[in-house]
């Protein structure tokens, strides 16, 4: 099957149809950013309306359609980043407020964002199945890869596999009270989450915990349930491992949650420095006309040069931070961002999400 010439089911159509035309529903935001000035943030939503425009040319607009399949032909690319958007967009909704909705109504709801998910995972996973040179997170060009376009479909994996990506996901939670989820074990096996995956892991995990391996607890929300590895389980590894078995080591599993998100982050990096760099020189030059003046701006007028000459430094500091400071994560080990010992930081060091202007120069950021 050749990425461009994708074939979809009419449910798999139907719940894509669905979340494509919802997210058009805001279109106003590209005319609403340009007017307010914030043109990265028209160009931004610009770009998501023109792929939901690309994709409907193959959905075809109608609600309902008479084909009995679909053929997506946009580029492989484009079409994991627009499913993965798709895929993230469902999972905020199946978690999203029900304020105002009747019961049933929010169940629909419900469903509806949790077929969408599980439709972009088989999708996304089909994708990269045929081309899975598109979704590198390491290349310079690639900022807008997320896990989602990494992440596999759920595939069957042995119990000792299974117990070495607990414990790898125990030794990697950095909450206090160590809460580790099925979610959490699915992303260290290489699986993309869906209440999908949830459904098929957890008879996997409720076999180790009759066999006295796994403790389970309650559930953590779109399916996940909470894990721990018990004395015995971790003996059952321990032994394994004494006995070089390939299943128990941790080298054998894919790529760790954190080591990905590592990469991606100095991926967008190396993408995004000089244009930020670039950006702080404009600024700073426009302050330093300011300064040259000899009336001086009003004093609101300078409080908010200082701030977004700050928020611009603190861009350039955590890119440098991403390229140059922080450390390839150690997989034995969650990898916890250390506090910086100088100067004031409005955002953590890693917040790659605080980097496009649309977010480091919103409202609430500056004070």
């Amino acid at each position: 099957m050749n990425t461009e010439n994708l074939i979809i089911t009419v449910d798999q159509r139907r719940a894509i149809h669905r979340q494509v035309i919802q997210h058009l529903s805001g279109i106003g935001d590209v005319y609403q950013g340009y007017a307010n000035g914030g043109i990265a943030d028209a160009e931004r939503f610009g770009g998501e309306y023109a792929e939901d425009l690309r994709l409907l040319e193959d959905l075809g607009w109608a609600p309902d359609d008479d084909r009995d399949s679909f053929e997506l032909t946009m580029p492989g690319e484009k079409l994991l980043a627009v499913l993965a958007r798709l895929h993230g967009e469902a999972e905020e909704g199946m978690g999203g407020p029900e304020e105002g909705r009747a019961a049933e109504e929010a169940e629909e709801v419900r469903v509806n964002y949790e077929r969408t998910a599980e439709v972009c995972a088989e999708l996304l996973a089909s994708v990269r199945q045929e081309a899975p040179t598109l979704d590198r997170g390491d290349r310079p060009g690639a900022v807008g890869m997320t896990a989602a376009t990494e992440l596999g479909a759920f595939s069957p994996v042995s119990g000792l596999t299974l117990l070495t990506a607990v414990e790898r996901a125990e030794r990697h939670d950095v909450g206090p009270e160590k809460r580790t989820s099925s979610r959490d074990v699915a992303e260290h096996l290489g699986f993309l989450w869906s209440p999908a995956v949830g459904r098929k892991l957890t008879p996997l995990l409720l076999a180790l915990e009759s066999d006295g391996w796994l403790t389970l607890g309650e559930r953590a929300g779109g399916g996940s349930l909470r894990c721990r590895l018990t004395r015995r389980g971790q003996n059952r590894l321990q032994t394994a491992r004494r006995a070089v078995v390939p299943e128990a080591l941790l080298d054998s599993l894919p790529e760790s949650p954190q080591h990905r998100t590592w990469r991606q982050i100095r991926g967008a990096a190396v993408a995004g420095a000089n244009d930020f760099l670039g950006s702080a020189t404009t600024a700073v030059q426009e302050a330093e006309t300011v300064l040259l003046n000899p009336m001086l701006a009003p004093s609101m007028e300078l409080m908010a040069i200082g701030q977004r000459l700050r928020l611009h430094f603190w861009r350039l500091a955590s890119v440098t931070y991403c390229l140059h400071e922080w450390a390839e994560p150690n997989e034995r080990s969650a990898d916890l961002e250390e506090k910086p010992q100088a100067g004031f930081w409005p955002f953590p060091r890693r917040a790659m999400g605080r980097w496009p202007d649309a977010h480091l120069f919103a409202e609430e950021a500056i004070v």
